[in-house]
């Protein structure tokens, strides 16, 4: 019983990290009014596979979300984080 529980849990924690994931993903593109094939050049992927990671489809390992991190010149957290303030935002309104 208690198993079952846990790995319900872990499922509910995977789905929120790859929600969390895709509308940071979302949110530092729009921002910055970036499209989804430039986006796809900074990151060094398809447009395709964009669209997929703002939309949570894709299970990425943690070295997945450390490269895409890399490549945006922002911390892991900023990707993990709810309602994370993107590296370079607050310089812009401030």
């Amino acid at each position: 019983m208690r198993e079952g529980l846990l790995d319900a849990l872990a499922i509910v924690s995977d789905r929120y990290l790859h929600q969390m994931i895709a509308k940071n993903l979302l949110s530092y593109r729009q921002e910055r009014g970036i499209s989804q094939q430039a986006f796809a050049v900074m990151l060094a992927v398809d447009r395709s596979y964009v669209g997929e990671l703002e939309r949570g489809e894709h299970n990425l390992t943690l070295a997945g979300v450390e490269r895409l991190a890399r490549r945006l010149d922002i911390s892991v957290l900023d990707l993990l984080t709810p309602c994370a303030r993107m590296a370079g935002t607050e310089s812009k309104s401030s």
